[in-house]
């Protein structure tokens, strides 16, 4: 299931939408196939009874009839096809052509082939943290998770070094294409630090130090593949994530457990300040951290183009507000929405608004739009529900947050961007929050069998 997560960071630098949608597709069907048939099982419990319990859990749980609707509705839109820039010679006029059913969810031609994986991947995460893995394996699961965030980035950063393509275009970090990876290194970053405390917690030596690497080149990775506010707004979370997750440890620490965080924590701080002061290697990285040590997180003319794109973007979204113009049509709408004033400030390579929820809105609509929020709203509910519960007798610990402060970067910088639509992203950052829902409710003496 870690794996499944981490996979699409693996993936972009080297292949393309349709390999990754592949990879994510079959390796949700492996980890569906061990949610099913290798819960852990929880104190006094047998495989067959962890079983039984998991089938029932899940026919009650209200947001996995909610996930599967959502998977339907992007198969519908994967299978609409269709919607392309075509030219009436008669006319002498181009026009977007319709899908092949206007009444239904639609998209570009091979553009909701990604969007329809990673559906599935996040229905096969959610469902499983919420109700496959028990305490220990839900530590295990963040733990592995960083690990292997860890080992993305530092492929990645060798690709980089070996001046590969896919690598040098997500250093440059173009408003253009609003869309970051280095954001789910910033994710990553604040899973493991619950992961690291996690792993203190339960007396797993073994594991810190990969954890630690882990936490250590998810920090260079956010850094390095994300822009300047990005970077500063997921910094700020990781510091503020530590301030807190100390004190609710205190109760767990034993020896040295405090200087070994407290470590890994200025490992981290120091591998940021390291390449920050030592990669002069790539143009954009330079561009970046010049910008930022002048207070110009920015590019010239951002709030101008954004403007701009996203009055555009109103104007596309009137046309279908339902059911969108389609997954991957906002490049073409361009070409019809924007006046010549506009393109003083738009570049010809634009594909997306720098704003997520406008980039939902105008390809997916309000239906679209809602499958995300009450999906959302769900696991927020649960969680404070957990939250209420705790009070006066619940155990806290740093995994009981990780969720809530996750997100609020994430959604802080999803107003500047469409970061939040990439799998890489939102894959984690569910996890996360399923995994903040639960660890209240889980018994402390669940195994894993």
């Amino acid at each position: 299931m870690a794996l499944l997560a981490v996979a699409p960071l693996f993936l972009f630098p080297f292949c393309g939408a349709a390999t990754v949608a592949t990879v994510l597709f079959w390796l949700s069907l492996i980890a569906a196939l061990w949610v099913v048939m290798s819960p852990s099982c929880r104190s006094g419990e047998q495989p067959h009874n962890a079983r039984a319990r998991l089938t029932l859990e899940v026919l009650r749980d209200p947001l996995m009839w909610l996930l599967l609707l959502a998977v339907l509705y992007s198969a519908v839109r994967m299978i609409n096809g269709g919607v392309a820039l075509c030219y009436d010679a008669e006319a002498m006029e181009w026009s977007i052509k319709s899908p092949g059913v206007e009444n239904l969810p639609s998209c570009v031609d091979g553009e909701g082939v990604l969007p329809f994986a990673a559906t599935v991947a996040l229905f096969v995460l959610i469902v499983g943290v919420r109700h496959a893995l028990g305490q220990n394996a839900s530590t295990a699961f963040l733990a592995a998770s960083t690990v292997f965030a860890g080992i993305s980035a530092i492929v990645t950063a060798i690709a980089l070094s070996y001046g590969s393509v896919g690598a040098m275009d997500m250093v440059d970090c173009s408003y253009n294409a609003p869309s970051f990876v280095g954001t789910a290194y910033g994710v990553y970053l604040i899973v493991g630090v619950a992961a690291l405390f996690g792993c203190i917690e339960n007396g797993w030596r073994i594991i810190e130090p990969f954890v630690a690497l882990g936490l250590v080149c998810s920090a260079v990775g956010l850094e390095l593949f994300s822009p300047s506010a990005t970077f500063v707004v997921f910094a700020l979370a990781f510091i503020v994530f530590l301030i807190v997750a100390f004190p609710l440890s205190k109760g767990v620490f034993v020896g040295s457990a405090s200087f070994r965080c407290a470590l890994v924590s200025l490992m981290v701080i120091a591998a940021v300040v390291l390449v920050a002061l030592f990669c002069d290697n790539y143009d954009p990285f330079v561009a970046k951290r010049d910008a930022l040590l002048a207070m110009k997180p920015f590019p010239e003319g951002f709030a101008a183009t954004r403007e701009a794109l996203s009055s555009i973007a109103l104007k596309s979204w009137r046309q279908s507000p339902w059911l969108g113009a389609g997954v991957g049509s906002f490049p073409l709408d361009l070409r019809f929405f924007a006046s010549p004033e506009d393109w003083l400030l738009i570049s010809p390579r634009q594909t997306a608004v720098p704003s997520s929820w406008w980039q939902i809105l105008v390809e997916r609509g309000i239906l679209g739009a809602l499958l995300l929020v009450v999906g959302t709203a769900f696991l927020a509910w649960t969680y404070f529900a957990a939250v209420v519960k705790s009070v006066g007798g619940g155990k806290w610990r740093p995994a009981c947050l990780v969720g809530p402060i996750v997100a609020a970067p994430l959604v802080a910088v999803s107003f500047i961007d469409c970061s939040l639509l990439r799998p890489d992203v939102l894959l984690p950052t569910a996890a996360a929050l399923a995994v903040s829902a639960v660890v209240f409710t889980r018994d402390s003496r669940t195994q894993d069998l």
